[in-house]
């Protein structure tokens, strides 16, 4: 009697008490999750050009689940005319032979209605059926737009072999603004669900506004939930919920500008920036060399990295690019000097050609010199010399302090990933500090 109460005891600990927890692991053993990516959004330029979008894609794809009874039926043919000839019997090999040859015999009418072969790999579809039984296996992905709509025809609904359609990214434009707009890869999409999840795999940014807008972008991930059998085949239907497309964004890029500075840039290397004054709006970003990202997705080689890497194409000179910024830093010089009050707007500085700082010869940008030149002419002309009579009486940390004001010590803060944080108005500290070396007059004139 007692041994009978503490079996019912435990039935009812089991079976009433923590039903919710058996429920939930039986369901887990049970169900699946598939993860199903949406179509990108739309990115256009300031007029509504488009400049980023989608192109659908078509596949061939096979459950292989839907084979097993016909695997199981030939790998026992093939056990049995090995048996037959006295052969050594190979479960392994005749495993592979089995796939290969039920595959082939179903993929047979649909080469012959396309004209050409579909090769597969064997030992990926061994791989696949023990790691994804879930999931179907892509034969092809490269069907045209007339052979999907013949195969339309020919496939039955309940074939194990079906048709796929869906997006890849699209660049109208080709390497139009290619830094600024960056490109896509494939990856299957991350769950945290409580189901074991697979996913087809969907596209994410990986660089320019496809990455920093990438969750914009993306849209919502569809669903659907699976029982599947004790081997992970797919076995009915739970839940299906559609992928939402991702939100399109309009870009403050004016393609016809972009077009224009590239076109000008030719096979020079560098970048450009135009921007809009009054806004501080970014009209168009060029960088060179550049690439085109219709080579880089769904996927690209070793071959277009390498080619890429040789010309050093992956960098946005334009952001990640550190240059000394040369005579458009006069500006900056002539602002420090009319704030410490160093500069009058009627002040005349006669130019040789040259300046002397201490016993070296700085040289104007014009040998034969400008002669006597103010700030308006100076500016116009360019004069080197002004400048350093300028820099010299205003003093290195005076130059500085108004560079900082125009944030050349930052960075810029432009929707972009990977601008250098390194930019750098050095100080006679800096300089000591790093260099080891006093600050000299020359230095300024620099």
């Amino acid at each position: 009697a007692a041994m009978g109460l503490v079996l019912l005891g435990g039935l009812f600990t089991r079976q009433i008490l923590q039903f919710d927890t058996y429920r939930s692991l039986e369901e887990r053993q049970s169900v699946r999750r598939v993860l199903i990516p949406s179509p990108r959004g739309v990115v256009y330029d300031r007029n509504g050009e488009i400049l980023v979008s989608n192109k659908p894609r078509f596949s061939l794809i096979v459950y292989l689940g839907e084979l097993r009874k016909e695997f199981r039926r030939e790998q026992i043919r093939q056990v049995k005319l090995a048996r037959e000839k006295n052969e050594e019997i190979d479960r392994a090999t005749l495993t592979s032979v089995a796939y290969e040859g039920v595959l082939k015999a179903h993929l047979k009418p649909i080469e012959s209605y396309l004209g050409r072969e579909i090769a597969f790999d064997i030992k990926k579809i061994e791989k696949h059926i023990t790691q994804r039984p879930l999931m179907p296996y892509t034969l092809l992905n490269d069907l045209t737009l007339d052979e999907f709509a013949r195969l339309t025809e020919l496939l039955r609904v309940d074939a194990p072999i079906q048709l796929k359609a869906d997006s890849v990214r699209t660049y109208p434009k080709a390497d139009l603004a290619a830094h600024t707009l960056g490109f896509v890869s494939m990856r299957e999409a991350e769950s945290d669900d409580e189901y074991r999840t697979f996913s087809f795999k969907g596209q994410n940014g990986v660089s320019g506004v496809e990455k920093t807008f990438d969750e914009i972008l993306s849209g919502t991930t569809g669903r659907e939930l699976w029982v599947v059998d004790p081997s992970g085949f797919r076995y009915e239907p739970r839940e299906r919920v559609k992928a939402q497309p991702g939100n399109p964004i309009t870009l403050t890029i004016d393609s016809r500008l972009q077009r224009s500075l590239e076109k000008a840039f030719g096979s020079k290397i560098g970048a450009a920036v135009a921007l809009d004054v009054n806004t501080g709006e970014v009209l168009s970003l060029v960088s060179k060399p550049s690439y085109d990202p219709n080579q880089l997705v769904p996927f690209f080689t070793k071959e277009t990295d390498a080619r890429i890497r040789h010309n050093n194409g992956w960098l946005n000179r334009a952001i990640q690019g550190l240059y000394p910024p040369g005579s458009t830093f006069k500006i900056i010089t002539a602002l420090a000097a009319f704030e410490k009050g160093q500069l009058d707007l009627n002040e005349n500085v006669n130019c040789p050609g040259y300046h002397m700082v201490g016993n070296r010869r700085f040289p104007c940008n014009k040998t034969s010199g400008h002669g006597p030149v103010d700030i308006e002419r100076a500016l116009e002309k360019s004069c080197n010399v002004f400048f350093y009579e300028m820099g010299l009486r205003v003093g290195s940390e005076a130059i500085v302090e108004e560079g900082r004001k125009f944030g050349l010590d930052k960075p810029t803060g432009i929707e972009l990933p990977g601008e250098t944080r390194r930019m750098l108005l050095p100080t006679p500290a800096w300089k000591k500090e790093n260099i080891f070396d006093p600050w000299y007059a020359g230095d300024t004139a620099n």
